[in-house]
């Protein structure tokens, strides 16, 4: 049987030193000896590998049925405690923005998991996208279904010139490959290909830890090691990532962080500002159909309780064309660690339009880049940019009352004689007469209100 090529899988695993001597199945026993690795279950050794693995070997551990936790004649989890009977709530936003919940999913966790967020409408709508029709006779014939492709951001050349760079400043690494001589490329192998795919640098750092904690490994399996080089092995087993980077003590592998830094090797500056990529609606927001209380925020390092702060300059426009200014401080939201938004405190009382500029620190000493957001009404403002000189002017037939966008010919809300007369007035509303008198007459003569109407039309 040809297995090579068809069967075997890169896989990575770094148990820890509890494992050694205490692990079996298909990864082996962990006890230093290669040969016995592929022991079936009943304790005999595969002579002829080429022949018989894997199914032979893979086979030798499958669970039986009498010992299956979910099907067989055991049936052991019948005496488990139902889901359905805890009753934890798991929630999601329904499109009309409301909570729906359901209770009989999820099993209780002792940790705090945060604070809850309401439902947001905009959000829920934003993040909808339409189905391309073009694609629905792909999905009908699976045959002409195309193969997803890895887009890569970052050319190997430059993938490998980052992870090679991170590992030889790595002293701890260093001093590992000094010592461990079977010590695996496997990490930088995939550190070259994450870099590859996110052109992230920080991710180098991941791997160069990776890389530590197999050296560790090896180094516990090496009793010889151990023997000749007692200090290495001590050095070793004890090694920070980073060497804390110079920003906290290392103490038996693990790192205690000055104040005001983070992260297992204390490289991460918890006092500097998020990461922000972009902010959504191309900094607009449109009151017509969203509800315009907060400025979405895509980026990372969005961390729960950073008390990171949005410095806002709010400038309105008035009717008239003139503008008030203010400064205001809101405490940053965070969704998730990659999503958060700045609330977005306005006047809508005879407001035009409304610009917000905001820039997030967490110190106060460092800014990210200045963001803008500008909340207006498409249904009734005509969006203009003119070299960078962004107005809006009021569409034909509309007007714009209460800072509200009444369409051509329709009437008050809260007093049937009032409509929209854009040609005599367009930011007040005008009085219609016969409607006026007819709701006050109608209660007289049932034909008074058709007369008007009658005399109007004349």
């Amino acid at each position: 049987m040809e297995w090579s090529g068809h069967y075997n899988i890169d896989l990575e695993i770094l148990p820890s030193a509890m494992d050694i001597g205490n692990a079996d199945g298909l990864c082996g026993y962990f006890d230093g000896d290669r040969e016995n690795d592929f022991r079936r279950r009943n304790s005999t050794i595969t002579d002829d590998i080429s022949q018989s693995y894997p199914n032979d070997f893979s086979r030798s551990w499958m669970i039986p049925d009498n010992e299956n936790l979910f099907s067989g004649s055991s049936l052991v989890y019948s005496g488990l405690q139902s889901v359905s009977s805890i009753l934890v709530p798991h929630c999601a936003c329904t499109e009309d923005g409301k909570t729906q919940c359901s209770y009989n999913t999820f099993t209780p966790c002792n940790s705090n998991r945060g604070k809850q967020y309401e439902c947001n409408v905009d959000l829920v709508q934003n993040r909808r996208r339409k189905r391309d029709v073009s694609d629905m006779s792909m999905e009908r014939d699976p045959l002409l279904r195309m193969k997803r492709t890895i887009s890569y951001v970052q050319t190997t050349e430059y993938s490998e010139r980052v992870c090679l760079q991170a590992f030889e400043n790595s002293p701890e690494y260093n001093t590992c490959q000094q010592h461990v001589n079977d010590l695996s490329n496997v990490t930088l192998s995939n550190c070259i290909e994450d870099i590859r795919m996110t052109g992230d640098d920080n991710l180098t750092q991941i791997h160069v830890e990776a890389a530590l904690q197999q050296c560790s490994t090896f180094v516990l399996l090496n009793a010889t090691l151990q023997e000749a080089e007692p200090e290495v092995t001590y050095t070793i087993q004890n090694l920070c990532p980073s060497n804390c980077t110079g920003h906290g003590t290392c103490d038996g592998g693990n790192c205690t962080c000055d104040t005001g830094f983070g992260g297992s090797d204390c490289s991460f500056d918890l006092l500097a500002p998020p990461t922000i990529t972009s902010v959504p609606g191309a900094g607009l927001c449109d009151r017509s159909t969203k509800t315009c209380k907060e400025a979405t925020i895509m980026g990372k390092y969005f961390f729960e309780n950073m008390n990171s702060i949005c410095y806002l300059t709010v400038k309105q426009t008035k009717i008239n064309q003139t503008e008030e200014s203010e400064e205001r401080q809101m405490n940053l939201q965070e969704r998730t660690l990659f999503e958060g938004f700045c609330p977005l405190p306005y006047d809508t009382t005879d407001i035009w339009t409304t610009e917000v500029k905001f820039n997030i620190s967490n110190d106060g000493v460092r800014y990210t880049d200045t963001y803008n957001v500008i909340i207006y009404q498409s249904h009734c403002q005509e969006y203009h940019n003119e070299s960078g000189n962004v107005y809006f002017t009021l569409k034909d037939d509309f007007c714009y009352i209460d800072s509200t966008c009444i369409s051509p010919m329709q009437n008050s809300s809260t007093n049937e004689c009032l409509y929209c007369n854009a040609t005599n007035d367009k930011f007040n509303w005008t009085e219609n007469e016969c409607k006026c008198q007819s709701f006050i007459m109608k209660r007289y003569s049932s034909y008074f209100p058709l007369h008007c109407i009658i005399l109007n039309a004349i």
